[in-house]
């Protein structure tokens, strides 16, 4: 799974955001998801590291999340409200 959303970042654009890491804190109840956006889905699908940039989101009373429920936090925020969900195979 991943999402696709335009960034802009220094006059080039990406459009696929890809969660990289989810690690939960157990002692502070919270849960760091962090996401690369990739140029797109091909040069994600080439498993180099061509990507523009990344984001880290912070959940806070939610702990122990898997990948599918962290894509629905991320998708929950402002930022990525309007991402559209792209399936992997």
């Amino acid at each position: 799974m991943a999402l696709q959303k335009d960034y802009d970042y220094k006059g080039k654009t990406a459009n696929y955001w890809k969660i990289t890491k989810v690690v939960s804190d157990f002692i502070k109840n919270t849960t760091l998801i962090e996401l690369f956006v990739y140029w797109n889905r091909d040069s994600r699908m080439a498993h180099i590291d061509n990507y523009l940039n990344h984001r880290e989101i912070r959940i806070v009373n939610k702990t122990g999340l898997t990948r599918e429920q962290a894509y629905e936090e991320v998708k929950a925020t402002n930022w990525f409200d309007d991402a559209i969900d792209v399936l992997e195979n």
